[in-house]
């Protein structure tokens, strides 16, 4: 355990040297920065705007899940095709746009509209992101950079919060136009060196099918456009299901992804029902949620440092995230044995979530590698929105803590299938 913490510090080493997986990992902070904030701003926007319609914002819930379960599959295809680097430029680009459209408007129709965007953007960009970072590293390294790139996202997410707050006290124009600098910062980073990682034969390529196509009319090139989607999306679930680990892998992601929506949604009425806790509490949990997700996605990358070790270290990992949740179903009243319980959780749970998309990264070809992480997230979504539906049901009908319960089964049932069946299977990517 040591030899691998000491190559993985070296690794870690060898990523902050490079500027180019810097400033993607920087990226990768401040899209997620961004993300929280227009997140809280967009909720609390449209409550305002729809006159305190609790309707409203469980319309918002379901506007902004959408794009992870039908456009991300659609187009994620875009971060294939053409350089990542560009795809996640424009992408930043676009959503500071979007905010500053977002800061003026009072229209709640439109706010939809634009928080569809906005997830639209975001539901692509993070395959493309992933993409290339299995793009500019070696399979050896990828681990580390992916625990990078997680820690970031994690970061990013416990200061959103705060200054998602802290905006607050000003008007929507101003919250709003700060989300909208940060995007561009976060655009302006990941279109770094962008010309340095091109590569030329797609430029040429693209080129020459753009000159051609002048002469096109506009329902010809849409009905291309269809066509070449629809055939990029089968060829790509014909890949998962010919690759057994792929295919292993997704469905891992659907019971992970259902219990996770089960957690998340069940949390706030766990703390005020079984721990008869102040809202404060929900607060103080999730941020010790987070502390725990920033300490596994550090200590992810020596668990994966091969696909081998990869496969094995996930099982456990599930297994171990779902003990840990089944204790916090447990804990009672005690507050301390929640908050020790659910820390274990979310630690194992990162663990477990950098690995997966690890094996994403480096089971799919270059080519397909930002449409089958976007389809094995659409699979996922899937999941997290019937986990997140039956919460409500599932509470009045068996309560509270055997609902958390249920979610803990799923994890341990995700983990133990992806022990049954990942590590029969010899792995040629090592």
């Amino acid at each position: 355990m040591l030899s691998k913490a000491a190559t993985t510090f070296v690794a870690l080493k060898d990523v902050l040297r490079h500027k180019p997986l810097v400033t993607l990992s920087l990226g990768a902070f401040f899209t997620s920065l961004v993300g929280g904030i227009v997140n809280l701003l967009l909720t609390i926007h449209v409550y305002d705007i729809s006159g305190s319609s609790p309707l409203a914002v469980s319309a918002l819930f379901l506007v902004t899940f959408m794009p992870n379960l039908i456009v991300a599959p659609l187009f994620s295809g875009i971060a294939d095709k053409y350089n990542r680097r560009i795809v996640l430029a424009v992408g930043g680009t676009l959503r500071a746009l979007c905010c500053l459209l977002l800061a003026f408007n009072h229209n709640i129709a439109l706010s939809f509209i634009l928080a569809f965007v906005i997830t639209s953007i975001a539901a692509v960009m993070k395959p493309a992101r992933y993409a290339k970072a299995a793009e500019l590293v070696s399979d050896s390294k990828l681990s580390v950079l992916n625990s990078v790139l997680s820690f970031m996202i994690n970061a990013a997410g416990i200061a959103s919060g705060a200054l998602a707050g802290l905006l607050t006290n000003f008007n929507s124009v101003a919250a709003f136009a700060v989300a909208a600098f940060g995007s561009l910062i976060a655009a302006s980073l990941d279109g770094c060196y962008s010309h340095e990682e091109h590569n030329s034969k797609r430029a040429v390529d693209s080129h020459n099918g753009f000159r051609e196509s002048h002469s096109i009319s506009f329902w010809v090139k849409l009905k291309g456009i269809i066509s070449s989607t629809t055939i990029r999306l089968k060829n790509v679930l014909d890949l998962i299901k010919k690759e057994r680990l792929l295919a292993a892998l997704s469905i891992v992601v659907l019971a992970l992804w259902f219990g996770l929506g089960l957690q998340e949604t069940l949390l706030v009425v766990f703390t005020r029902t079984v721990l008869h806790a102040p809202n404060s509490v929900y607060g103080y949990l999730n941020t010790i949620g987070s502390i725990g997700a920033l300490i596994g996605a550090a200590l992810a990358a020596p668990f994966s440092s091969n696909t081998r070790s990869a496969i094995k270290s996930l099982p456990m990992s599930l297994i171990a995230s779902g003990i840990a949740f089944c204790a916090f179903a447990l804990s009672g009243q005690s507050l301390i044995f929640a908050f020790c319980s659910f820390f274990v959780f979310s630690l194992f749970y990162t663990i477990a979530n950098v690995i997966e998309e690890l094996l994403e990264q480096v089971l799919s070809p270059n080519e397909y590698r930002a449409s089958v992480m976007s389809t094995i997230g659409a699979v996922g979504t899937v999941g997290y929105l019937i986990g997140g539906s039956l919460t409500g049901w599932l509470s009045d009908l068996v309560g509270p803590t055997n609902t958390a319960i249920l979610a803990a089964v799923s994890l341990i049932g995700a983990g133990t299938f992806a022990g049954l069946t990942m590590l029969r299977y010899r792995v040629e990517k090592v």
